[in-house]
């Protein structure tokens, strides 16, 4: 029985150490008449992704000073829930480039109750801020001459999407761990019994 339970606790371990990951992303955008006269048709400046357990705390918040490859940059808040941010200049936990900063808050079903997002990079800005349902703001980049400093709006939806399998429950786990353990806790009895039989 020690052993079944020792082994139960070691799936437990096992279980707990897993996590999944959330990815919020901009999706159907309305743009406003500057960013279609520049000729914006298409443009996803939002996509982060942070830990489940911080989709599941029901908040998320981080601020990222960066530099230059060789500065260390200072990071203030949820540095440990944060996956990582794509503004087409891959900013990741590395932050080699650029200033971040991300306060999210969630309902239970994952969505965003309200947020904000602020990032300056080498070649594009955001500064959008809302609700799963409406998030928005503006944006620059170097790639369209009319949207300089921001001068660009759009508003959308954030929509998520888990980004690893779910992790398994640890009771689940547990139960299965017991279980393989009895069996062969059986497998033992049961051949120690026909070991003794063949003696006699």
């Amino acid at each position: 029985m020690r052993s079944a339970l020792l082994a139960a606790a070691m799936v437990c371990g096992l279980a707990t150490g897993a996590q999944a990951s959330v990815s919020y992303t901009l999706t159907n955008p309305v743009f406003n008449q500057a960013a279609l006269d520049a000729g914006v048709r298409s443009f996803a400046p939002v996509d982060i992704t942070v830990s489940n357990a911080a989709v599941q705390r029901g908040s998320f918040s981080i601020q990222v000073n960066g530099g230059s490859p060789q500065f260390t940059p200072s990071v203030i808040g949820d540095a440990g829930d944060f996956v990582s941010f794509d503004g087409r200049e891959q900013v990741t936990p590395l932050f080699s480039l650029g200033t971040l900063k991300a306060t999210l808050n969630f309902a239970a079903d994952g969505s965003v109750t309200s947020g904000l997002l602020d990032y300056g990079g080498r070649s594009d800005e955001v500064h959008f801020s809302g609700t799963s349902a409406s998030f928005g703001g503006s944006f620059g980049s170097d790639q369209f001459n009319a949207c300089g400093n921001g001068s660009c709006r759009l508003v959308g939806q954030l929509t998520s999407t888990a980004t690893t399998s779910p992790v398994p429950e640890p009771a689940s786990l547990a139960m299965l761990g017991l279980g393989i353990a009895a069996f062969g806790m059986l497998r033992r009895k049961a051949s120690a019994r026909l070991t003794k039989l063949q003696c006699v």
